[in-house]
């Protein structure tokens, strides 16, 4: 029931659906990302910053995203243009190179450059992280996390959908401080959280 008003919710912020008020008593449900204290940054992500330190500070605003129309419309471009525009590309053995807007790349190609479109856009950097989870196979995998007033969303290269961070079938491990984007927290599982 949970995941059906969520994604009605979203469905309702863009315009999609209309959703009744909540009932008198009733508490719409947000899921964000807990986060359980420092980890260590993906030391490719420590080479990137050294090679592009405009993209490893905070910029913008705000540590959570208002949502609107607009922002989702923001939200939903940059996903599907930068999933078109990167060809899917593993990096060789025994290397891992971050890059924006590569022609050939992989997860996390993708990922930096989405996070890059969306502060140059206009959303917070704060707001806008890249978290490093397992897929379903074990593969470590980088997408964007955006913190908004309707729980945190996920921008994933393997989907042009856009979800909320619990309802993904992702194993989360890490995230980007809101506070110093060269800082990584690592986050709590779902299983720690009693659900």
């Amino acid at each position: 029931m949970l995941l059906v008003r969520q994604k009605l919710a979203l469905l309702a912020i863009v315009g999609v659906v209309a959703i009744p008020p909540p009932t008198a008593g009733t508490v719409p449900h947000l899921s964000f990302i807990t986060e359980r204290g420092p980890a260590l940054a993906p030391f490719a992500h420590v080479v990137f910053c050294l090679k592009h330190p405009q993209e490893c500070v905070n910029r913008g605003d705000g540590t959570m995203i208002a949502m609107s129309p607009g922002t989702m419309a923001l939200m939903q471009s940059v996903n599907e243009e930068v999933n078109r525009s990167i060809l899917p590309r593993d990096d060789p053995p025994g290397t891992d190179v971050w890059d924006v807007s590569p022609t050939y790349g992989d997860c996390e190609d993708y990922a930096i450059t989405k996070r890059k479109r969306l502060i140059d856009g206009g959303l917070p950097s704060a707001a806008t992280r890249l978290a490093v989870a397992l897929t379903p196979g074990g593969i470590g995998h980088v997408v964007v996390v955006e913190r908004t007033t309707v729980g945190d969303l996920v921008l994933d290269n393997r989907t042009n959908a856009i979800e909320p961070w619990q309802d993904v079938d992702l194993t989360w491990l890490k995230i980007q401080s809101s506070a110093n984007p060269q800082l990584w927290t690592d986050i709590a599982a779902q299983g720690q959280l009693g659900f």
